[in-house]
Formats: C-alpha cells, structure tokens, sequence
C-alpha cells in the first residue's frame, strides 16, 4: 500500500519522470510531440503527488495544534479507535486503517475524531476511499441506528443496514433517511428534539450513526479543522437530546450480561480459568480420572495406566 511520505513522493515523482524520458530515448523523432505529452502528464502526476503530500501534512500540523490547544491528544494512526464498529464505511473493503487519530473531553463528553481510509476493489483496480468520522461517547452500547441525507448518500444507503423507518414529520422525512433494526426502537432514538437539531441549517453535509459506544458523523473527504468544534457542538447536542430511558434500560441489560458472564467464569473449573493451563505443554491429567474408572470397570490392571510425562524430569 502506497503511504505518503517525503519519501514515497520524491520517489514517485523521479520514477515517473524516468519513466518519460526513458521513452523519450527509445521512440524516434517523429513522436515527439506525443512524447511532449507523456512528459507533461508525468510532471502532473508528481506534481499531483507533491500537493497532495503537503496539503496531507499540513492537516497533519493542524491537528497537533489543535490538539495542544485543547489539551488532547493526537496519533498518526490507532489500530483500537475503531473496534467494534461494523456498518459501512467501517469493516469494508481491504487495507482499512485508522489515521490521523485526535481525542480528548469536550464539553464534558469524550471525543474523538480521526480518518479511516479502504481500500475498494474494482475490475479496473484498486478505488482509495477516505472518510472523516467525529465521534462523541455515550454511556452504553446501542444497536446502529443510521440517519442519512437523502439527496446525497444514495450509495451508503444500499451497504448500510436495517430497515428504512419513517416520522411524522414531512419535512424530516424529506431530508433525513432513517434505517434502523426495529421501528419501535428507532422511533424511541429519534425523538423530536433530536429531529429539531437536525433540521436547523448546520447539520447538513455529513450523515450520522448510533452505534456501539458513540454517536458520530462521518462525511467522504476531510472536514476542515476549523469546523470540528461546531460539529463537536452538534454531536454532543444530539447525545443530549437521546432518551434518558432508553440508555438506562441498554445499561442495565448490559449489567445483567456482564454479571452472568462473571457468574458462569466463577463457577468454571480452575483449569478452565488458568491461563496456559491447557496450551502449556505439561501434563495436566484430564481425563485420567475417567481413564483408570473405565479399567477399573474392566477389571483391568491400572499399572499401565497414563503417566505424567514430566514426573522424571
């Protein structure tokens, strides 16, 4: 996979460059202007891989900034940001990554805002996609609930999941496209304070997602750093306007899991909760208990009984 870098660029740039004038060399003269052409698209092409490598970079410089001003935190990429995140543009596509990675508290709220980029095969070749996600943390695992602008993401509404759920509301409808696993539940989600917020004249140009811990909006292409915290400011007002029941009773169902999930580990037998204990390569007896009760069944001899293969050593 190609990764921008000073590196990578001047190499591209002096490869594609050689690659021209190495042509130039081999044809006659009579193609000239035609090798004029090849050498021009060359320049272009590195020239488009310059540009691109310094507007990368200076994102990249914005978002230390921004960072050391709130006091986040920033990393060039994160292999956990992500985890758990399944709908489209996540768990799509080859060579996925999660780049340029900012988080911290805003507003009260945990946050974190980042690229993730696929790749997305073609019969023609590999397509790149980017993505920009801005996240805000809610306090328990929901199932996705997407809400998509219906003039502009036609595509994402076919790979997202769930169910198209409509609202009273004419003019929500006509600008919202809501999918979702059961109507009851969305029509819980999206109250009319949260479809109020998102019907004011900012929220437009992204769509946006509940799923697992967040409520994020994700848009293609890259949201200039200086719009962040008004889209912080949009996510946090509709983390807000979320019902209070509806994460109570997802909380107390996901405290009875756990609970039961610590039960059954506690009663489990001590071989089955020691690490290795199964994988360590030594002998553990399993089963030779049941083994000599057998024999013994038999009327056999228990001397040829199994042996622990390190008694020894």
């Amino acid at each position: 996979m190609f990764r921008l870098s000073a590196r990578n660029v001047a190499a591209s740039a002096v490869a594609l460059l050689g690659l021209g004038f190495s042509v130039l060399w081999m044809l006659p003269f009579r193609s000239f202007w035609g090798l004029v052409a090849l050498i021009a698209i060359s320049i272009a092409l590195a020239a488009y891989w310059v540009v691109t490598f310094i507007q990368q970079d200076r994102h990249r410089g914005e978002l230390r900034a921004l960072a050391a001003r709130l006091g986040w935190t920033y990393a060039e990429r994160s292999l956990t940001v992500a985890r758990g995140l399944t709908s489209y543009p996540f768990g799509h596509g080859a060579e996925r990554e999660d780049v340029d990675v900012v988080s911290g508290v805003f507003q009260g709220r945990r946050c974190v805002h980042f690229t993730h980029r696929f790749a997305e095969r073609s019969e023609d070749g590999d397509i790149r996609q980017e993505f920009q996600i801005t996240a805000v943390e809610l306090g328990a695992y929901y199932p996705t609930v997407d809400v998509l602008p219906d003039d502009v993401l036609a595509k994402a509404a076919k790979l997202v999941g769930g169910m198209d759920v409509d609202f009273e509301s004419a003019a929500f409808n006509s600008r919202w496209r809501v999918k979702g696993p059961d109507a009851r539940y969305v029509h819980d989600m999206i109250t009319p304070r949260v479809m109020d917020r998102l019907l004011e004249d900012d929220a437009s140009g992204f769509a946006l997602r509940i799923e697992g811990p967040y409520v994020f909006a994700w848009r293609a292409g890259r949201l200039p750093t200086e719009k962040l915290g008004a889209m912080l400011g949009l996510l946090i007002s509709v983390a807000k306007a979320l019902p209070p029941h509806v994460e109570r009773t997802l909380r107390e169902a996901q405290a009875a899991e756990d609970a039961d999930r610590a039960a059954r580990e506690a009663a489990a037998p001590e071989w089955a909760r020691t690490s290795g204990a199964l994988t360590s390569g030594h002998y553990t007896a399993l089963g030779a208990q049941e083994w000599a009760e057998q024999e013994r069944a038999r009327g056999g001899q228990l001397a040829s009984s199994p042996e622990d293969p390190d008694a020894d050593r």
